[in-house]
């Protein structure tokens, strides 16, 4: 029989990790099991509202230590994919705080006319106008 070795691992995080405002029974414990047989692990949401710096606190709160490289969110796989194609400024159409996840990118002004390499839309919730999507596409 051939052995099956775990390559690693993917957490959700809502649902998975914690619920609201509250780790999930036995989360802190698989995480301490994972992390100390080193297995290679990453959670996972698909939440464009918060940086990963916001979601470290959330799971500290918690009692779950986290560095926001072990956090795959859109927004930091759009980073690393623009690192490589990025051609021109990125219109942001995030919340604010997320937009901290794109330092060290050329921003589009909309005051100026400037090339547009790239538009990122997450969720802006009731921030989602009919100008506001129209200065998106």
């Amino acid at each position: 029989m051939e052995s099956t070795f775990v390559q690693g691992i993917l957490f959700d995080l809502d649902g998975v990790i914690y619920q609201a405002e509250r780790a999930i029974a036995g989360a802190t414990d698989a995480l301490a099991w994972v992390q100390s047989n080193n297995i290679p692990y990453l959670f996972v949401t698909n939440t464009t509202s918060k940086p990963r710096e916001a979601i470290c606190s959330k799971l500290a709160g918690m009692g779950i230590k986290a560095d926001p490289e072990h956090i795959l969110t859109p927004p930091a796989a759009a980073v690393h994919w623009l690192k490589s194609k990025l051609e021109g400024a990125v219109a942001l159409f995030i919340p604010e705080a997320t937009k901290t996840e794109f330092a060290g990118f050329p921003r589009w002004d909309e005051a100026y006319n400037q090339r547009v390499g790239a538009v990122v839309i997450g969720d802006l919730g009731e921030g989602w106008t009919f100008a506001r999507l129209n200065q998106a596409r």
